[in-house]
């Protein structure tokens, strides 16, 4: 019977009708191949540090304001409604408001003997927010003196900038902590308390003039009147290069620092790059998967008076699709082989260009092998359906 149908199948076939499927099998293969291991080393990438880690990301927001707020007198504070809808985002882990001080404050201090005087301000997060817990951080009531945490980039900023310019010498970080630091606070009345204060390390979070918490608290309700609006939000985030992160910020009108942010802008890109590339290996899938049943559906209702007069001569059905299956099924294996040869040697081509990057530890998936078999498989199962249905239909001659 092998011989029968394969007289009968091919004798109206087009020759090239079947290459040019299996081609498109295969270039849909792999393309979906390469665009679910790009997706994986993708995510690899930009949360690497995060699984290592397993801390979370840190983002400093503030409300935008431009031309228009400040002239219809807008408030830059958030309300306790927008902070209850910041609060509740699935993606923030925990947050804080970043207090200022509420009160004139004078720093007083002598650099390479020579006296400064200026006018300062100060925030406060609570420690758990804090990237640097050095050991002289504390403070309670009564003391004289006060720990100081500034921004790394302060510090470089007078190496780099103003010190070269006016010729003053550079200071290291170890140096910072010997500055004497007379910091005069002043209440309502004028009057001025004077602190100690001390540089006890260099944030590389955020960019401010930190005080201890507990202390600014303390003494903008004695010398302030209390803490001011919250005019910015520290939070706490699983993964700042989640999309929801930016689009949140965006639609809201907030802010925060662009280059926190870039990541997700490239993860976006790139996400819909991997869609897109994933999205056009499915239709040349199915594209692939339409052309070999719509070739052999012709070819058996052109030939259907043959198969039914082989299927009343006592000839399963089942018989005649294993027979139509066998050249199908092996040009799948075929093009399986053929796809994953060429995706695992384009994986490692490109793992070697992201090695060159400094890029490490990325490893090629086998849930992607995985899937290419199982899309094979499921699209012969497929396959087998419909053409069971076909001939049973021929043979009841119901085509």
């Amino acid at each position: 019977m092998n011989k029968i149908l394969n007289k009968i199948l091919t004798s109206k076939r087009r020759k090239w009708e079947f290459p040019v499927a299996l081609l498109a099998f295969f270039l849909g293969l792999l393309i979906l191949l390469l665009a679910l291991q790009f997706n994986f080393d993708m995510n690899h990438i930009f949360n690497r540090q995060l699984r290592r880690e397993k801390q979370p990301d840190y983002l400093i927001i503030n409300k935008h304001l431009g031309q228009e707020q400040l002239m219809i007198f807008e408030e830059p504070e958030f309300s306790e409604a927008e902070i209850s809808e910041i609060e509740s985002l699935d993606w923030v882990n925990d947050w804080a408001k970043v207090i200022s001080n509420n009160f004139p404050v004078r720093a007083e201090f002598a650099l390479f003997g020579q006296g400064f005087v200026t006018e300062l301000f100060f925030e406060a997060v609570p420690d758990d927010f804090l990237d640097i817990f050095p050991e002289d951080w504390s403070w309670k009531e009564g003391d004289v003196r006060i720990p100081i945490v500034i921004s790394r980039d302060f510090l470089v900023l007078y190496n780099f900038g103003f010190a070269g310019g006016r010729q003053f010498p550079y200071i290291s970080e170890a140096m910072l902590a010997s500055i004497p630091i007379n910091l005069r606070i002043q209440d309502s009345s004028g009057k001025g308390i004077d602190f100690e204060a001390s540089i006890v390390g260099l944030s590389d979070r955020i960019a401010s003039i930190l005080l201890p918490y507990d202390f600014l608290r303390y003494a903008n309700k004695r010398w302030g009147g209390g803490d001011p609006p919250a005019t910015r939000l520290i939070l706490s985030v699983d993964d700042r290069t989640n999309p929801q992160v930016g689009s949140f910020l965006q639609q809201h009108r907030y802010e925060t620092n662009k280059d926190k942010l870039r990541l997700s802008e490239a993860g976006n890109i790139i996400e819909i790059v991997l869609s897109a590339l994933s999205g056009f290996g499915i239709v040349l899938l199915i594209l692939s998967f339409t052309i070999i049943f719509l070739t052999y559906r012709m070819l058996l209702v052109q030939n259907k008076e043959e198969i039914s007069q082989l299927v009343h001569l006592g000839f399963y059905p089942k018989e005649i699709i294993f027979t139509i299956l066998k050249p199908i099924l092996a040009g799948m294996v075929l093009v399986l082989v053929f796809s994953t040869a060429a995706f695992l040697s384009i994986s490692v081509v490109v793992h070697r260009i992201f090695l060159g990057f400094g890029v490490q530890s990325l490893v090629l998936n086998l849930p992607v092998i995985i899937i290419a078999v199982i899309i094979s498989a499921l699209l012969v199962l497929f396959q087998y359906f419909l053409l069971h249905r076909l001939i049973a239909a021929i043979a009841k001659k119901e085509i």
